[in-house]
């Protein structure tokens, strides 16, 4: 790892890393000297001036965070400070590898219930001063944002500071971008497409992160915003590129449960998008078969959240829903959502469900008997028992 060779010592990084599994296998004295030993060798090479090193070496945190995590965690504010003085050596792609190791870290970090201040007190100026340098259009711009999500779940209420500023800036990406991937695929001949769409489906998991963790404590932003996300956030689940649109139908789910008010403005549009999703065809084909499920379960959230909209979703889509039983298209997964989101609509518009009972009722009880005992299962089958 000290060879004056570039590639060897990124070779010796990776490799190493690779084997720390075999660590416990040693006896308690001999893994803790060869792996105090390898570690101290390892961020030794963080400061490496070879990009390839670098890169190895941040691979290699990964995979001991991933192989010996007990062993790393004495040393993790360690790490963490060399991580974050990383941040200001590497420059252009292999920064992608810090932030991978940054976010990996300190969510293990927290996991392991350490003190959120003595990390994230050193972390978070460094993170924000990479968040102002980097442009929405820099490629780097994705694996940033990644961390940010680790950061997001890290924090939870407590992110709600920065809330603003990483919405705003999520937001703006959505707004340029996605008409341009409308356009790629008008325009299918051209070789090189004008967007890489992992721009949008990052930030669509930022705001999906956002609503987690601070739940209502986001609607305020959305609504001083106007009806500009609003129309973003059905941009996104009506555009033509399946991924995007299966990232946007599920998005809207996470916004309903955390900014009821504010979506109940475009809920009319929504309904109409998600039934239209809807379809046993779709159910062949992956990315129609998540787009298809990621509508039902959207559909879910909504009559759950806004039970006045149960009997027109039920209307709407309860024919289509008994049809997945009836021609036995679709994976177990999928049948088990489609049953849930049967009872949900059964329990707030039961006159119109009971309808179809003699085509869902085996399908439902098969679908859902393996399914763990699930808030989400009770609350299905709660239509079925009364």
């Amino acid at each position: 790892m000290a060879d004056k060779e570039p590639l060897l010592r990124s070779i010796a990084c990776w490799t190493l890393s690779r084997y720390s599994d075999s660590l416990k296998r040693l006896d308690p004295t001999g893994e803790k000297r060869l792996f105090e030993k390898y570690l101290q060798q390892i961020l030794l090479r963080l400061s490496d001036e070879d990009s390839i090193v670098q890169e190895a070496t941040c691979t290699g945190l990964i995979n001991l965070i991933d192989s010996v995590p007990d062993q790393i965690l004495p040393y993790a504010f360690d790490i963490l400070k060399m991580l974050v003085c990383a941040l200001e050596i590497y420059k252009g792609p292999t920064l992608t590898g810090v932030y991978d190791a940054i976010g990996k870290l300190i969510e293990f970090m927290y996991q392991k219930k350490m003190k959120k201040d003595e990390g994230l007190d050193l972390l978070l100026p460094a993170i924000f001063k990479q968040w102002d340098n980097t442009k929405d259009t820099d490629r780097l711009i994705c694996p940033l944002l990644e961390c940010f999500e680790s950061l997001i779940k890290v924090l939870g209420p407590d992110f709600i500071k920065w809330a603003d500023i990483v919405l705003d800036r999520v937001l703006r990406i959505m707004a340029n971008l996605l008409p341009l991937i409308e356009s790629d695929i008008d325009n299918i001949q051209q070789k090189t497409p004008l967007v890489d769409i992992e721009f949008i489906i990052r930030s669509i998991d930022i705001i999906g992160e956002l609503c987690n963790a601070i739940g209502p404590k986001i609607e305020p932003s959305l609504v001083k915003k106007g009806a500009v996300p609003a129309n973003i956030f059905v941009a996104a689940c009506q555009s033509r590129n399946m991924q995007v649109r299966q990232y946007g139908c599920a998005l809207i789910g996470d916004l309903i449960k955390a900014a009821k008010e504010y979506m109940r403005g475009p809920l009319g549009q929504i309904v109409t998008l998600l039934v239209s999703y809807i379809s046993c065809d779709s159910t062949e084909i992956e990315l129609y078969l998540t787009v298809c499920n990621n509508s039902c379960w959207t559909l879910g959230e909504i009559v759950i959240t806004y039970p006045e909209f149960a009997s027109e979703c039920a209307n709407l889509c309860i024919e289509k829903l008994a049809n997945f039983f009836t021609v036995g298209k679709g994976k177990k997964a999928f049948a088990q959502n489609v049953a849930i989101v049967i009872g949900k609509l059964g329990l707030h518009a039961p006159e119109i469900v009971s309808r179809q009972i003699g085509k869902i009722i085996k399908g439902v009880c098969l679908s859902l008997r393996d399914l763990p005992a699930i808030d989400a299962k009770l609350y299905a089958l709660k239509y079925f028992l009364i």
